[in-house]
């Protein structure tokens, strides 16, 4: 029988995918690197072909998004924890 989720979202009952790799840094410095949006080409293939896509606009582009990270990540986060306490058992 199929699962039919949580009843509250979209998300199947139970579902989970996990992988692992073992990196040879601190935790902070490898912390640094994700989370400086200026370095994501160094590690993320759809973001390493950014300025090949964008060309010459590629670093308006990226300001831009930055920008709008800044305001959109605390707005996510704050409905996340919303959600989250909502239905805290």
């Amino acid at each position: 029988m199929a699962s039919r989720g949580c009843g509250r979202c979209c998300c199947p009952a139970r579902a989970r995918y996990s992988e692992s790799i073992v990196v040879a840094r601190p935790p902070e410095a490898l912390y640094d690197m994700v989370s400086d949006v200026t370095r994501m080409g160094e590690w993320s293939p759809g973001i390493a072909r950014f300025h090949e896509r964008f060309g010459p606009d590629a670093e308006a582009q990226i300001a831009n998004r930055t920008e709008a990270a800044r305001h959109g990540i605390p707005v996510t986060l704050a409905a996340l924890k919303q959600a989250a306490e909502a239905h805290a058992v």
